[in-house]
């Protein structure tokens, strides 16, 4: 009879920890997510940050266009970034 009334007043407490736990996984997915997410994000920045660079660096060797900030826009445009700015010289 006491192991019945001990029963019958935690029975709905592993709802509250199954509840916890679920809610815990959840925020620890999305965190892990969104993580993954800014760390692509990176990658393709620098990826695209990258090939302007060395597109930029061939055509001031080769002497092939004028207008490299053009070269640098349309390469980090194909890598669907964003240029910010772009500067070169001869050093």
């Amino acid at each position: 009879m006491l192991l019945e009334n001990l029963k019958a007043k935690n029975k709905g407490n592993i709802s509250f920890l199954t509840l916890a736990v679920v809610v815990i996984f959840t925020v620890l997915f999305l965190l892990i997510f969104d993580l993954c997410r800014i760390f692509i994000a990176r990658e393709e920045t620098k990826n695209a940050s990258d090939a302007a660079s060395l597109a930029v660096a061939q055509n001031l060797l080769f002497f092939e266009s004028l207008n490299c900030n053009k070269i640098a826009e349309e390469v980090v445009r194909r890598n669907n970034c964003i240029l910010i700015e772009c500067r070169y010289d001869y050093d």
